[in-house]
């Protein structure tokens, strides 16, 4: 995503956006260096000198404080939809973005983010690189309605703060699925035969065959989203609890301890890329004895979860972790893992 600045020939020359950029201004361009103008339609001017701000208002004469710089900036809204790690497009994410430029002190912050980034024009581009490694947009694949609303405001606040930027909004967005579809709209024939194999798009189905089954794939999608956020929320607690527990004395007891830690940890770590099944590539591409068999292997999963609860809950508080509730122990966990590592493998690979 390339910056749009050049180096001048002359170091004293201020670089400045181009007509082009400036046209853009509300679309792909957030904010354009000029050195002085009419402040455009539905636009702000801004200029800073040092710590000195000065915002003019649309169609304004409007030119740069002396020795200092001047933007025009459209506060928006914006929407960026980008894959925070390139690696998983299919937890993408969509955010809305708008400039504070109505207010002194926050439209402050803007002038000095501007003044640190030292473009010629803040493109979309632009801003999808400065904030695709941000941690808040690292989402989980199970975040429910409610954690976004929290991470919205986590990050709207972080971000006005730093850049003078609010966000509104943040979903998730499949980049994968999006993308395929797009491909397929463009390369697909007016007219195209059904292969006889190709499952069933189970969100639209008009055969009997296909009625009969979209109330069970339904109903396991909805439990399996249940089993996977107890999995991502339950998973590093259990590790706590263990972590707290005394050591045992025996050095083969220490060893099952420390060896089962490990696994809950490693556990914890990695459920929160377990994929949906609530994704459109598995109402589409699996079949459907693949996506019911993952449903089950969630289930399983939730069900080693219990019994781990189970042996944790049932140890007196501050009681030493015997050799033989550790091998219970052991096989709870291990019972968690096949069921993990058996809804992971790939379907195809299963035929």
């Amino acid at each position: 995503m390339a910056a749009s600045v050049c180096a001048p020939a002359d170091m004293n020359q201020i670089v400045v956006a181009n007509p082009e950029q400036i046209a853009a201004l509300g679309r792909t361009v957030l904010a354009a260096r000029v050195t002085s103008g009419i402040v455009p339609q539905a636009c702000h001017g801004l200029s800073l000198k040092g710590m000195l701000t000065q915002r003019y208002g649309a169609g304004q004469q409007a030119k740069a404080l002396l020795n200092g710089k001047l933007w025009w900036v459209h506060p928006g809204p914006y929407t960026l939809r980008f894959a925070p790690n390139p690696a998983c497009p299919e937890l993408g994410v969509l955010l809305e973005l708008e400039a504070a430029t109505s207010n002194g002190l926050l439209s402050d912050s803007l002038a000095y983010w501007l003044d640190d980034l030292a473009l010629a024009a803040v493109t979309l581009d632009d801003l999808i690189s400065l904030l695709a490694g941000h941690i808040l947009l690292q989402l989980p694949p199970c975040v429910q309605r409610s954690e976004l609303q929290d991470i919205t405001l986590a990050f709207s606040s972080a971000l006005i703060q730093s850049a003078g930027l609010r966000c509104n909004l943040i979903q998730r967005c499949d980049l994968f699925q999006a993308a395929a579809l797009n491909a397929a709209k463009q390369t697909a024939p007016d007219v195209s035969p059904v292969p006889e194999r190709q499952p069933l798009p189970y969100d639209k189905v008009s055969s009997p065959e296909g009625e009969s089954l979209r109330a069970p794939v339904a109903q396991a999608r909805e439990q399996d989203a249940r089993f996977v956020h107890r999995l991502f929320l339950e998973l590093p607690r259990q590790a706590s609890r263990l972590r707290e527990l005394p050591w045992a004395k025996e050095s083969e007891a220490i060893r099952a301890q420390r060896a089962i830690l490990d696994r809950l940890t490693h556990l914890a770590a990695t459920t929160g890329r377990l994929p949906e099944l609530s994704h459109p590539f598995y109402s589409i591409s699996v079949p459907t004895d693949r996506v019911l068999q993952m449903a089950q292997e969630s289930r399983h999963a939730t069900d080693g979860l219990d019994q781990v609860w189970g042996l944790l809950d049932g140890l007196p508080k501050g009681e030493l972790a015997s050799l033989a509730n550790l091998e219970l122990l052991d096989i709870a966990v291990s019972k968690v893992e096949h069921a993990i590592a058996a809804r992971k493998h790939p379907w195809w690979m299963s035929e």
